[in-house]
Parts: structure tokens; C-alpha cells; sequence
């Protein structure tokens, strides 16, 4: 299935909030710190996710865990 411009939107600027992050703050354990940040400084990110917030930024961010814990 095709991705909305909106979704790849979404997901670019939630990426670009995890790299930016130092190092060792980019582990699947610091994924709910990231949650956090986003509920509070810009919860527009999660208006579109249809189901769970948390689960989404695992299942997106999986990838890009720099290790695996």
C-alpha cells in the first residue's frame, strides 16, 4: 500500500527527532522517552496514527535502533 505524502511527512519528521538525538539515546529502551517528547512538544505527529501511538514508533523506528536491547 501506497504511503500519503502526509504519512511520509509524519514519519520524516519523526525519524529526524530520533537522529537527532545523541547516540546513545537512539536504543529501543529510549523509544518511550521519544513517545514523551512528542506527546508534549508536538502532539500533532500522532493526530493521524490510527491505532497506538507507542506501537507505531516501535514498528518505525525498529530500524533505526542503534542497539538492539
Amino acid at each position: 500500500m501506497k504511503q500519503s505524502k502526509k504519512t511520509m511527512n509524519r514519519d520524516r519528521d519523526i525519524l529526524n527527532l530520533w537522529h537527532e538525538r545523541p547516540l546513545d539515546q537512539q536504543r529501543e529502551m529510549d523509544v518511550m522517552s521519544l513517545y514523551s517528547y512528542i506527546q508534549k512538544n508536538q502532539p500533532e505527529l500522532f493526530h493521524s496514527i490510527g491505532g497506538d501511538p507507542y506501537q507505531y514508533l516501535m514498528g518505525l523506528l525498529r530500524s533505526h535502533f542503534r542497539n538492539k536491547s
